[in-house]
């Protein structure tokens, strides 16, 4: 249902700027239609209407979208309050995670491992993600997501804030249902 609703929003957004009309039922082919009304010129091209034919918004496709990036930010959260249970949930149990300051390791293991330096190093992280590209193929995924992080070090001579870029390389996979 929540998929749903971001649809629906984002369909009447497209429809104010004029790109698309709404339908009012919310289902598996949920469409949305392109109209010569809406257009300021009907008489020119309609740019988002590659094909000419109505636009299919697939509500799975977009679900699993919106799961993914839920994972993210359950990992991002989970490290800037210090929450191991939410770094966790961001994974399935077996998954390993690489190229962190450290071994391979589990998600326990690693949320084990971080948190408490976090906690020791800095009085306060954000991490912010942006430019999220998923490619999908079935119940699999490949996603990058870029990071900014900031880090305020605390010292005697004041605090440093620290500032981290860069790319989170993740594979997703929907494992009975999840």
């Amino acid at each position: 249902m929540l998929a749903c609703l971001i649809i629906l929003h984002h369909l009447r957004l497209a429809h104010r700027l004029g790109v698309a009309s709404v339908s009012d039922t919310c289902n598996c082919n949920l469409r949305a239609s392109c109209s010569t009304a809406a257009r300021s010129n009907p008489s020119e091209p309609n740019r988002d209407d590659l094909t000419s034919a109505a636009m299919t918004i697939d509500i799975e496709e977009l679900a699993a979208r919106a799961a993914i990036e839920d994972r993210l930010l359950s990992y991002t959260r989970g490290i800037d309050r210090l929450d191991p249970d939410l770094v966790r949930a961001a994974f399935h149990p077996d998954a390993i995670l690489s190229g962190y300051s450290g071994p391979d390791m589990a998600p326990a293991d690693f949320a084990e491992y971080a948190i408490p330096r976090l906690a020791a190093g800095y009085a306060a992280t954000q991490h912010r993600i942006s430019n999220i590209r998923i490619e999908r193929d079935g119940d699999r995924a490949k996603v990058e997501t870029y990071v900014l992080a900031y880090h305020i070090e605390r010292g005697d001579d004041g605090d440093t804030l620290h500032t981290f870029n860069g790319r989170y390389i993740d594979r997703f996979e929907c494992r009975d249902g999840d």
